[in-house]
């Protein structure tokens, strides 16, 4: 679009005059009473008042679609209270209420909504505030404000202030246009009326032309009878009404197929034709469910079939490795089995071999003492036995009735703990649990009886005996 002279030249003098203000306020001057604290703000001098500000109003007056800053524009009003003395509000500002706003250099920036969340800004709201006021008409700006809670914080506007400016000087430019506009739109008005209001030739009404006077107009000859043309005939047997109904509802009949009304039907008939029909429709899907049922049925055995393999395939797995894993398992068994056979058979070959050579045990003279009791210990079990009972292994000492007249040295051979056996000089087996009990061979029991030392061969050292402890072959029992 085309921009009109009177715009770009209004929009040249708008940057001029702003380019400017700072420069024509350099030396304005105010003067105030009650020697108050002066700043001098954009070369203006102000009154420096100090009190509390309290958020009257939070209005939304422009959205997000319509303003350059790209957020919903929001009005803050807000009224000052001098908290020191002697400092007031100047009359100029009559309701006390103030407009909030973001500063960026001299424009002002409504708030948006991330602002006013950010900060809490609400109706109500109180936070210290400096408040800058002059009455020098001719400033910039009558009032200015330094707030002391609420921070000038530009993040939300931050991106968008050179399009925010350049909406506003638009919109001032526009509204001067629409001003000059309005102003020349008058003058020509005025223009207009004064010229309505001079001599002007009177309107006069355009002259009709004579419309042309029609003649009588002639009446055309009416036809005449030929009078060769003969009468047609007319048939007076035409069929009434009713005839012609019956004869069109015999037609329709006829082509749909009715022949009689509902009120004339045959219902047995019907029923009967109706019954064989929805029979044989019957028939036949009963037939098709059976022929379908018969194929699910044997897809359903051929599946099962199938599974069945399956599972007897898997089962047949199983079944090997638990064959493989058993064999592995009796093979141990029965190899620790065949060891232990032969470790019996050797313990037997041994034992049947020491019986032998027992037999040429030749002992010393039986010398009496007393027998005591040192230990009772359990020993091979009825399986490892070679005698086929649980052996218990006793040990004792024997003292000789004459043992404080024998020599230190001999002395110290009877100290010795000996191993009690039974057939010493066949068998040599442990007691069992019938002879302990019988006997009361418990540790710590003293019985008088004898020991005889071994004079060659392989039996025991020491063999001890007593009439409550006999050791003949017949012992070696359960």
């Amino acid at each position: 679009m085309r921009k009109s002279p009177l715009w770009i030249a209004s929009f040249l003098l708008l940057l001029l005059v702003q380019t400017s203000g700072l420069w024509a306020q350099s030396a304005k001057k105010a003067s105030y009473r009650n020697n108050n604290e002066v700043r001098t703000v954009q070369g203006c001098e102000y009154e420096v008042l100090k009190g509390l500000a309290e958020i009257t109003e939070v209005e939304k007056t422009r959205s997000k679609s319509e303003s350059a800053l790209g957020y919903d524009e929001y009005s803050v009003k807000f009224k000052f209270t001098p908290m020191e003395k002697g400092q007031q509000l100047m009359a100029d500002f009559g309701e006390n209420s103030f407009d909030f706003f973001l500063r960026s250099g001299y424009d002002r920036l409504p708030v948006g909504p991330k602002y006013l969340k950010h900060y809490y800004v609400h109706k109500g709201q109180k936070f210290a505030m400096e408040f800058l006021q002059t009455d020098d008409k001719t400033c910039r700006e009558q009032y200015t404000y330094k707030s002391m809670g609420i921070p000038n914080d530009l993040f939300e506007a931050q991106d968008s202030i050179k399009a925010y400016k350049i909406q506003i000087a638009a919109e001032k430019l526009y509204k001067k246009e629409k001003e000059v506009n309005e102003a020349k739109g008058i003058a020509m008005a005025e223009d207009a009326a004064t010229q309505a209001s001079g001599n002007r030739p009177p309107e006069t009404a355009p002259e009709e032309q004579p419309k042309e006077e029609e003649g009588p107009k002639e009446e055309e000859p009416l036809d005449e009878e030929d009078p060769k043309e003969e009468e047609p005939e007319v048939d007076l047997n035409l069929p009434s009404e009713e005839e012609l109904r019956k004869k069109v509802e015999a037609e329709l009949r006829e082509k749909e197929g009715l022949k009689k009304s509902p009120d004339e039907m045959d219902l047995d008939a019907l029923r009967a034709q109706i019954e064989k029909e929805e029979r044989a429709k019957a028939k036949a899907e009963a037939a098709k469910q059976a022929e379908l049922d018969q194929k699910n049925a044997i897809k359903r055995e051929k599946q099962a079939a199938k599974e069945r393999k399956k599972l007897e395939e898997q089962r047949r797995k199983e079944i090997k490795a638990k064959e493989e894993e058993l064999r592995d398992e009796l093979a141990e068994k029965l190899a620790a089995e065949k060891a232990a056979l032969e470790a019996r058979k050797a313990a037997i070959r041994e034992q049947v071999t020491n019986e032998i050579r027992r037999e040429s045990c030749v002992y010393d003279e039986k010398i009496s003492g007393t027998i005591k009791v040192i230990s009772v210990e359990e020993g091979p079990t009825e399986v490892e036995s070679l005698f086929g009972y649980k052996e218990y292994v006793v040990t004792l000492k024997f003292k000789p009735d004459n043992y404080a007249d024998l020599p230190r040295k001999e002395r110290k051979l009877w100290d010795k703990t000996f191993t009690f056996k039974l057939d010493p000089k066949g068998k040599s087996a442990n007691p069992g649990a019938t002879y302990v009990r019988i006997h009361k061979l418990f540790k710590g029991n003293k019985y008088n009886g004898f020991a005889q030392r071994l004079s060659s061969g392989v039996c025991n050292d020491i063999m001890v005996y007593s009439p409550d402890l006999p050791i003949d072959a017949s012992q070696v029992r359960k």
